[in-house]
């Protein structure tokens, strides 16, 4: 058993790896060994699918008004953040460097600067793996860090009430907090791709997420 016996298997379980029916299937003694199978075979279809349309190819496409040495850099900080989410993947199956991915798609297709790029690629490397702020500052610069902070910071507070006049204090306070407005700009992308993946989550974390999206950021997108 290796890497290719496992992409072959991939290719042969599809039809039945992306579904539910492979429970029921499964004789009990084979469970153990074929659940972490299928797990990595769906892992690895639904990244080869997200793959097809969000690629770091297709993002530097995008990026064609900047210049050969600022699209390398682009690449590089596409690497790093790869490198840090190795091993996480979504709700939806595919690797986690994807989302970041999704949103700087986002962003470029509004020509975005490089910087915002770059710091959205990275935008949860803080808040979901080991590196640290001094790592990105390191790499990529002051600003960079700077603009990664501040997303992880609109990430703290948590929306609880349904009153609108909390709500307009919410979207208050993560107004104030981004300081610079690329900070509002790049949560509202990395936003805008959750909304688009949702029904891979729970019913009520959807309704929450979906809730929180219409009294807070919609507001403040439009």
């Amino acid at each position: 058993y290796n890497r290719y016996t496992e992409g072959h298997l991939a290719y042969w379980l599809a039809p039945v790896a992306l579904t539910d029916y492979t429970q029921p299937m499964m004789q009990p003694q084979l469970r153990p060994i074929m659940q972490p199978l299928l797990q990595r075979v769906t892992r690895r279809i639904r990244s080869a699918q997200v793959a097809r349309t969000c690629s770091i190819d297709s993002l530097l496409e995008l990026c064609h008004y900047f210049s050969e040495t600022e699209q390398h850099e682009i690449r590089q900080a596409y690497a790093f953040g790869k490198a840090a989410h190795k091993g996480q993947f979504r709700s939806s199956g595919e690797a986690y460097i994807y989302h970041p991915l999704a949103a700087a798609h986002t962003l470029a297709e509004l020509r975005l600067d490089k910087t915002t790029l770059i710091a959205t690629l990275l935008h949860d490397t803080i808040e979901d793996t080991v590196i640290t702020g001094d790592n990105i500052q390191e790499e990529f610069g002051r600003e960079v860090r700077a603009l990664v902070e501040g997303v992880s910071k609109l990430d703290k507070p948590q929306f609880e009430s349904r009153d609108e006049r909390q709500a307009e204090s919410f979207r208050k306070l993560l107004l104030a907090m981004a300081q610079d407005l690329r900070v509002i700009l790049i949560k509202l992308a990395d936003r805008l791709h959750n909304m688009r993946t949702l029904g891979n989550v729970a019913p009520e974390k959807r309704r929450r997420v979906a809730r929180e999206t219409l009294e807070i950021y919609a507001p403040i997108a439009y």
